[in-house]
C-alpha cells in the first residue's frame, strides 16, 4: 500500500500545465481505486486472520465437520457429508422442506456448527459461503443482513 500511496503523492505533485500533467491524471484514475482495493484487501485479511482460530475450532480437528478457505474476500465453508444436508434442511423454511429434520446427535452437532459459523460471521463481518460436500452452493452469510440467504 505504501507504493500506491507514494505513487499517488508523486503524481499529485506534477504541476498543472506541464507535459506530464495529463498523463499523471490518467494514472491517478487507476492508482486511487487500486489503493482503495488494497486497503480493503488488508482489512479483510486482518478480519480473517483474527477469525481463523474460530474456524479451526468450529470445523473440528478430529472428525472434520467442514473445511474452510478464503477466496475473493469471503470464507468458503465446505461442509462434510451428512452435515451439509442437515444444515441445508435447517435453513430451509419448514413449509419448503421435502423431509422432516431427524432428531439425532448428528443433527445437534450440525446445529452447533451452523450456530458457530453464524456467530463467527456476525462477530467478524466476514461473508461466509456454505457449500455441500461436493462444492455446490447452499447459502451465503451476508454481514449487512446479519444472516444467511439461499441465492
Amino acid at each position: 500500500m505504501l507504493n500506491w500511496r507514494d505513487a499517488i503523492t508523486q503524481a499529485e505533485g506534477v504541476p498543472q500545465g506541464t507535459a506530464l500533467y495529463t498523463e499523471t491524471q490518467t494514472l491517478l484514475d487507476t492508482y486511487r481505486p487500486a489503493l482503495s482495493q488494497a486497503q480493503e484487501n488488508l482489512r479483510q485479511a486482518q478480519r480473517y486472520q483474527k477469525a481463523e482460530a474460530d474456524f479451526v475450532k468450529a470445523c473440528g480437528s478430529g472428525s472434520q465437520l467442514c473445511s474452510y478457505t478464503l477466496r475473493n474476500g469471503k470464507v468458503i465453508i465446505r461442509l462434510a457429508e451428512g452435515y451439509d444436508d442437515l444444515i441445508e434442511l435447517s435453513i430451509t423454511p419448514p413449509d419448503q422442506r421435502a423431509t422432516a429434520v431427524a432428531n439425532t446427535s448428528l443433527s445437534a452437532r450440525a446445529n452447533q456448527l451452523f450456530n458457530d459459523l453464524t456467530n463467527i460471521g456476525k462477530r467478524t463481518q466476514i461473508p461466509i459461503e456454505l457449500q455441500d460436500s461436493n462444492g455446490a452452493f447452499i447459502a451465503r452469510f451476508k454481514p449487512e443482513l446479519n444472516g444467511y440467504v439461499k441465492h
